[in-house]
């Protein structure tokens, strides 16, 4: 039987295909792979034709390879599946394993407030915060509130001596 690993990588990094027999081969043997776009596409990735597994060895490797694209944009994920095998092999378990490319870079994000703004103590005032994209379903962004520069803080009266 045959069966390949699973895994996720960072853009422009590389992930280790394996394909694994149930005894060592006679032969050199290459068993076929097969990448099926999911929201990945050609251009995001370098995939492997195959893994050969070389005479007298039960494992082969071949690279993933995630492009680094500098867009900023959700993980994407594409399916390796084994193709047609040659004479005598089985697909084993897994024959197909997907495959998370995470994005390595940062989503720009901008805080503004209304132009020539100004703010008596008990009013409030509106910011807006701007993505340089859209979310995608189901993913969220987190940005902590920091202040810089200078901001009014109220002393009470002291009273009495030091």
């Amino acid at each position: 039987t045959v069966g390949v690993n699973n895994g996720s990588v960072t853009e422009g990094g590389n992930l280790t295909v394996t394909a694994t027999l149930t005894a060592a081969a006679a032969s050199a043997v290459t068993i076929p792979i097969t990448a099926v776009n999911g929201s990945a596409v050609a251009g995001d990735y370098t995939a492997p034709a195959g893994v050969t597994v070389s005479a007298g060895k039960s494992v082969g490797t071949a690279t993933f390879s995630a492009a680094d694209d500098a867009i900023d944009e959700p993980s994407e994920t594409l399916t390796l599946r084994l193709g047609a095998l040659p004479s005598g092999y089985a697909a084993g378990a897994p024959a197909s394993v997907s495959v998370i490319i995470i994005d390595g870079d940062a989503t720009t994000v901008t805080l503004a407030r209304e132009a020539g703004a100004t703010l008596t103590e008990g009013e409030s005032i509106v910011h807006t915060l701007t993505l340089g994209r859209a979310l995608a379903a189901g993913e969220s962004l987190s940005v902590p509130p920091r202040r810089a520069g200078r901001r009014a803080v109220d002393q009470p009266a002291r009273s009495g001596r030091r």
